[in-house]
């Protein structure tokens, strides 16, 4: 029987202490964010899977390609068209890290237009995915850049984008709780 080497028991353990999940936010911590959000709530990871992460997220349902365009400008995040020629992502071809930053990503419902993906929105930093009918807005990182688990710093940040919502006309879907509001 072949001996494991030392060496790699260190690898290992180092990659093991890499994909430790952070601390989900106590129980009582997600019940406040429930009651007190309006259009987020929190999503832990799955299972505590290391390829998900924790976010705030909200949602925003549009009827179309000049509603989704309309809401962007309100929202200070102008969507913009595809340069002529852009190379986009080829489904099935596996791209390296920096070939994948290096491409224009297509809003799959609308591929004239590029997908945000991640950056400011209302001037808070968060990942924006769009669907056929619907804006999806994820917050998690505020606090130390973190994405993968959600602190203090990012409800801030969703009460601050709820604000900016009702300042601006914006009225997302209702916020998926678990919390029974009415209970507080």
């Amino acid at each position: 029987m072949m001996a494991f080497p030392v060496f790699l028991i260190d690898v290992l353990k180092t990659r093991l202490q890499i994909r430790t999940m952070p601390p989900t936010p106590s129980a009582a911590t997600q019940v406040r964010w429930a009651r007190q959000l309006r259009y987020f709530s929190f999503h832990p990871s799955p299972g505590g899977h290391g390829d998900c992460p924790e976010t705030l997220s909200a949602s925003i349902a549009y009827s179309g390609i000049d509603e989704l365009l309309s809401l962007f400008v309100r929202m200070g995040r102008p969507l913009s068209r595809l340069p002529e020629g852009a190379t986009v992502p080829v489904h099935g071809k596996t791209y390296t890290g920096d070939e994948w930053s290096a491409l224009k990503h297509p809003i799959t419902a609308w591929p004239d237009y590029e997908d945000p993906r991640i950056g400011p929105l209302l001037g808070i930093e968060c990942v924006v995915s769009i669907t056929g009918n619907k804006i999806a807005i994820y917050l998690s990182g505020g606090k130390d850049r973190d994405f993968w688990s959600v602190s203090e710093t990012d409800y801030i940040n969703a009460q601050a984008i709820e604000r900016a919502f009702d300042e601006l006309g914006i009225t997302p879907m209702a916020a998926d709780l678990a919390i029974d509001r009415a209970s507080e």
